[in-house]
Parts: structure tokens; C-alpha cells; sequence
């Protein structure tokens, strides 16, 4: 007997507020999720406005310093980096679900999709104009899970040797409406998979959060637009997925959130350990003009959408239908 598919649980989104302790508790499992491959808790709207404001803040800058609890590796803060992305995307309302929930339901889609090969046609009848509907939705969903998802691998390869990363929201990566720029201690290198560390991803979370500027500013609303993911790092790139952009800078004049990554004081360098470009730290001293850097661009960039409810239902329920 043929069966029905699972249902993509949908309400009208709300990112509603709760608890600083359950955002970090969601948090501390986030990375390890990734590593498993399994969707990790949901990351809501945090509440605003109850906590102190570590940094210096203005009407265009927000600045503030996290000073990480353990050791920052290169696997550790390409993590960081990650669930960063995915959580502002979230905040400002780029994806319509926290970005793990939507990735599972695009998956799932897809699987659904290879098992109806096997059958002559789908369990539940959907309209015409309904189907043609979700289908345009699901594609918006599916090419920014690809695109994504890319970039994340991106990052993992090449953070080691970058020095800054930056989220820049706007119709072009020239005239951005508001970027997130964060600078990047050395690393050090630790062998693939090594876990990373948890607490250094719950500080990040508690830092944003105790930030009332930068709640602010990802609390306003925003329309769907472009995403653009930067690495900013010496010499080249080995990742294809990453094209140079030497004359490129940021803008000046945008909101920005500058957010400082530090390592823990009187980090001991542990034998088995090696901190990136230690080797070359002094040929990159003479060479003035590779060391400056230039920023990297991944080859796609992340289009923004809101979700889509046709009649009482949204376009996630019906994915699974057509």
C-alpha cells in the first residue's frame, strides 16, 4: 500500500521570543548536529534590550570583542563562522525557517521525490496553479540550501588562512545595506575531525545576544534580498568554489557589526599543534602587498525569500504533495 508523505510541520512563521538559557542550550548541540548530519534546534528571536552592552557602539558601527573560553582552531571557527551565517540569515528574515529545519525539509522533498519515481503517480491531488506554486517555492528553497551549502564547505577548507570574514546584505556586494564583519585571530590547526568546541560556540551566541545594538539591528525587518559571504586572506585560493576580488573593499558608510574573535591569553601552542602561516610569517612581512590580503568571493551568492501560504496552508506542507 502506498504511502503518504510525512508533513513538513509549518505554522505561520513568528520568530517568537524566549529565554537566553534555552537559545544556548539549543547552541551547544548546533555543531555536533552538523557533524551528524542531523538538523540542529531551532535558533529563534532572542529577547532584546535585558542585558548590558559590551563594545563601543554608534549610528553606523557596532563593535564588540569575544574573548573565546578554549583554544580557536581552524574547525572550530569555520563552525563559528557557520552557524553565525545561519543565524543572521534567520534574524533577517532571509530564510523563512531557522535554516536547519528548512535544509531538513528540502531533504526530505528530495527523497520524496526519488520514491515517487518507483510509483506511477503521488498519493494526494494538488491543482494545478497550487503545484505550480510550491514547485517555485521549493526550487527558491532548494538552490539556497545549494548555494549554502557550498559556501560552508568553502569556509571549512579556507578559513586556516583568513583574517577576516564577512556577511554583506544588500542588492550588491558594492552598496550593501548593512554587513557583519568579523576578524579572525590565528588559528591553529588541528586534524579533520576533531570535534569542535561547544562553549566557544555558546560564547558567540551570548555575546550577540548581550549586544542591545546589534539585537537592534537584526531585529528590524528587512525584505528578501542578497546575501554575499567574504573571505579576506593572503596570497590565493586552492577552493574553485572562491574567485578573487583584488580591488574590491568594503563600504564605509553602511551599518556594520564588527565583531573581534579572540583567543583565550596565554594560549600555549600544544605540541601536536600548528598555527597557520607560522612558517611564512616573516616572507609575508616583506612581501607588503601580498600581506595586505584581498577579499574572496564564492561564485554564487544566497538569494533571499519569504515563505509562501496558499490559502490556510503553506508551500512547505505542499512540497511533500506534488
Amino acid at each position: 500500500m502506498e504511502q503518504s508523505p510525512r508533513r513538513f510541520t509549518c505554522k505561520r512563521p513568528r520568530r517568537s521570543e524566549f529565554a537566553l538559557s534555552e537559545v544556548t542550550d539549543a547552541l551547544k548541540n548546533a555543531v555536533i548536529n552538523n557533524n551528524n548530519n542531523s538538523p540542529s534546534p531551532a535558533i529563534t528571536k532572542p529577547v532584546r534590550g535585558s542585558m548590558p552592552v559590551p563594545g563601543t557602539q554608534n549610528k553606523t558601527c557596532i563593535e564588540i570583542s569575544i574573548d573565546f573560553p578554549d583554544v580557536l582552531s581552524n574547525i572550530t571557527c569555520s563552525e563559528l563562522l557557520i552557524e553565525l551565517v545561519k543565524y543572521i540569515l534567520f534574524m533577517k528574515e532571509q530564510i523563512p525557517y531557522q535554516y536547519n529545519q528548512l535544509k531538513d525539509g528540502v531533504d526530505r522533498k528530495k527523497r520524496w521525490d526519488s520514491e515517487k519515481l518507483k510509483v506511477s503517480s503521488s498519493s494526494v491531488a494538488v491543482d494545478k496553479p497550487t503545484a505550480i506554486l510550491a514547485e517555485k517555492h521549493y526550487r527558491k528553497a532548494c538552490r539556497a540550501i545549494e548555494v549554502l551549502e557550498n559556501t560552508f564547505d568553502s569556509i571549512r577548507q579556507d578559513v586556516g588562512t583568513a583574517d577576516k570574514f564577512a556577511v554583506v546584505i544588500g542588492a550588491t556586494v558594492a552598496s550593501p545595506q548593512e554587513l557583519y564583519l568579523v576578524e579572525l585571530p590565528q588559528l591553529l590547526q588541528v586534524p579533520q575531525g576533531s570535534p569542535p568546541s561547544r562553549r566557544c560556540l555558546t560564547r558567540l551566541i551570548r555575546e550577540l545576544m548581550a549586544s542591545e545594538g546589534i539585537q537592534k539591528l537584526l531585529g528590524k525587518s528587512s525584505h528578501p534580498t542578497n546575501t554575499f559571504l567574504l573571505l579576506h586572506k593572503t596570497g590565493s585560493s586552492e577552493n574553485s568554489n572562491f574567485e578573487p576580488k583584488p580591488n574590491y573593499s568594503l563600504p564605509q558608510r553602511t551599518k556594520r557589526v564588527v565583531i573581534k574573535f579572540k583567543q583565550p591569553p596565554n594560549v600555549e601552542k600544544p605540541s601536536n599543534f600548528q598555527i597557520y602561516n607560522d612558517d611564512e610569517s616573516e616572507k609575508m612581512e616583506c612581501e607588503s602587498q601580498l600581506s595586505r590580503g584581498i577579499w574572496f568571493q564564492p561564485k554564487s551568492f544566497v538569494t533571499g525569500f519569504k515563505d509562501c501560504w496558499i490559502g490556510d496552508e503553506c508551500a512547505t506542507n505542499i512540497w511533500m504533495k506534488v
